[in-house]
């Protein structure tokens, strides 16, 4: 009797069942005709919000608002998205504005690197890599590359940090915020950084205010200077210094020389002065000409042992390109008398300073 009762029990349990669970109890064939319906969302790509900031320390603490040429600059872009960072794609121009140091300016062009850069960062998914894409106008001398100490975001993410190190090119058109004591070509550097996401919708923010250095370089390619076998109280022929400058603002061109030039025995000196030349002394002329027939300069100058004093063969040059502006120094030298024979040495050297 009581295993009837169980049996019951699970025949009526196993009815039950299939009643309110039909799915579970259909026979082969019962259901021969389903209806499937697709369904879809789209999804938007929604702007995101970005930042950045500079900073002169390769840690990213110390911000800042100064470029100098050929010296490193941190740059930090913060993004964060709705979408993924998949999507995002950065872009960044950097340009010299001379329409107001108070406000973000147009670029003045965007194929001259003294005035303007680009680079785009994204995600190349067919790599599976973070890209930066850099146009320098064709100038070998501007670096724009990731930290390679930094982490790139995580694609996946809805949020990330790139790290840029930014070396301005060396003639990054000088800029001096309008200042009333040292004249630039430009008043100010700007920058705008738009993120966009999926090509669509984009978020732009902007900067003004920076200020970039004066930088001037001289390249020769003359080695060494020979004034010849000289009486004391003689006058040397005309020597011929080559030398190119790049510069990103306008700049002088000076020569100083060493105040002692010394014997190779290393005892005995001769001293530089910019009067005639007495006892144990030697002049130094310059010119950017010379009379060849008659052997001397053309309206010369003295050489001084001091930057701030000797005088400019060029005077507030204009900027040059990377090619730079070359140039042919004419230089003669005057002995004095009462000097101890042998060979003298010294130093001379040549600088493109800042200029106005």
């Amino acid at each position: 009797m009581r295993t009837k009762y169980i049996a019951s029990i699970v025949t009526v349990l196993a009815a039950l069942i299939s009643l309110l669970a039909p799915s579970l109890a259909y026979a082969a064939g019962d259901v021969t005709n389903p209806a499937n319906v697709q369904a879809t969302v789209t999804v938007n790509a929604v702007a995101p919000t970005v930042s950045f900031a500079f900073y002169s320390d390769s840690g990213y603490t110390t911000t800042t608002k100064e470029f100098v040429p050929q010296t490193p600059v941190y740059m930090k872009i913060d993004v964060s998205t709705d979408n993924v960072m998949e999507q995002v794609k950065v872009t960044v121009q950097m340009f010299a504005d001379n329409t107001s140091a108070s406000a973000v300016g147009t670029p003045p062009s965007t194929t001259d690197p003294s005035t303007y850069v680009t680079f785009t960062i994204y995600y190349d998914s067919t790599q599976g890599q973070w890209v930066l894409q850099a146009d320098t106008g064709g100038s070998s001398t501007w670096s724009i590359t990731f930290d390679p100490n930094k982490q790139l975001p995580d694609p996946s993410a809805t949020s990330g940090t790139f790290y840029i190190i930014i070396v301005p090119g060396k003639t990054a058109a000088e800029a001096m915020l309008g200042s009333t004591t040292d004249s630039a070509p430009y008043l100010d550097w700007d920058v705008i950084v738009t993120a966009t996401v999926a090509d669509t919708a984009s978020k732009q923010v902007s900067d003004y205010g920076y200020t970039m250095y004066f930088y001037g370089e001289v390249d020769t390619s003359t080695t060494s200077l020979d004034f010849g076998q000289l009486d004391p109280g003689a006058t040397s022929s005309v020597q011929q210094l080559d030398v190119t400058v790049i510069a990103n603002g306008y700049y002088d061109l000076k020569i100083v020389a060493a105040d002692t030039w010394t014997h190779t025995d290393g005892t005995h000196q001769i001293t530089l002065t910019t009067s005639s030349p007495g006892l144990g002394q030697f002049r130094l002329n310059e010119s950017l000409s010379y009379d060849a027939t008659n052997n001397k300069l053309n309206s010369p100058r003295t050489v001084t042992s001091d930057l701030s004093t000797t005088p400019a063969l060029v005077d507030d040059a204009q900027n040059t390109d990377e090619n730079g502006q070359s140039y042919t120094i004419y230089l003669q030298l005057e002995l004095g008398k009462g000097i101890y024979s042998g060979q003298y040495s010294g130093q001379i050297t040549v600088y493109a300073v800042d200029g106005k």
